[in-house]
């Protein structure tokens, strides 16, 4: 018997000469191009009617894209920084700052970047007080640390 795995749809965004353009990089598809970057995107969720996910190269999101839903990923490239969002809400992030070095204490350190819930952050304090190691979670619109070891 054979199967075949569905492969979900992939539409990648960039901006070249002007405009931005998605094209669908797998199982064909219609390409969009235009000079409103919310417009492409839009477009391309649209046709992504069965879930899928949407990459944007070295571009950010713009906060005023339609809805979406959880069958769709939305990947963002940009500046080093991958983020990810789903549901219209950003849910993972990785980067250059994930790992924090301060020399203010622990107990008074606020993670620099972003603040979504579930993110991790590792900060390394010099502060001969209160110094040392600890896991910074974002969670309830607040951060929260545990102290290692």
């Amino acid at each position: 018997m054979v199967t075949l795995e569905h492969i979900p749809a992939i539409y990648v965004v960039s901006y070249y000469n002007g405009l931005y353009w998605a094209w669908h990089n797998k199982c064909g598809g219609t390409n969009y191009s235009d000079a409103d970057l919310d417009n492409v995107i839009d477009l391309a969720i649209a046709a992504l009617s069965s879930g899928g996910m949407i990459w944007l190269k070295e571009l950010q999101l713009p906060g005023t894209v339609g809805a979406y839903d959880s069958t769709i990923l939305i990947v963002e490239e940009y500046q080093g920084t991958l983020k990810f969002y789903s549901n219209n809400t950003q849910i993972g992030e990785i980067g250059y700052d994930n790992y924090q070095e301060t020399s203010t204490g622990i107990t008074l350190y606020s993670p620099t970047g972003s603040a979504f819930n579930g993110r991790i952050v590792t900060v390394y304090s010099t502060n001969p007080v209160d110094g040392g190691c600890a896991l910074f979670s974002y969670a309830n619109d607040a951060w929260h640390y545990v102290l290692l070891s």
